[in-house]
């Protein structure tokens, strides 16, 4: 399972769901997830597939990160980014990084 900001996914059953405790045993006690683990195990993936990298996800993590490192190093609000991240993609239409970007005061927090 990997975890998210608040949210995890579970890798062989390909569900996102909130992380929590309680949401992620009784997931794992679920027949849907038991069913696609044992499928695993039968037939594991092989090593290049098993570490999928998503560059243009990576691109958009770099540049939510230098923002908020931006942010702090200028002792700037954090709830600049409500207004700063909407500005960014409108001023970039065509930048695919600006517009995969998603973050607000709430995920820069949790980013500082």
């Amino acid at each position: 399972m990997v975890k998210t900001c608040g949210r995890a996914k579970c890798i062989a059953c390909e569900t996102e769901f909130q992380a929590d405790i309680t949401v992620l045993r009784n997931h794992s006690k679920g027949a849907k997830h038991l069913k696609n683990v044992k499928k695993i195990a039968e037939n594991p993936p092989k090593i290049a597939t098993a570490f999928k990298r998503n560059e243009a996800q990576d691109e958009v993590n770099r540049a939510e990160l230098k923002i908020t490192a931006l942010i702090t190093d200028h002792n700037l609000p954090v709830k600049i980014c409500d207004h700063l991240i909407p500005l960014l993609k409108d001023t970039f239409p065509d930048s695919k990084i600006a517009q995969g970007m998603k973050m607000g005061r709430s995920k820069a927090t949790e980013v500082l």
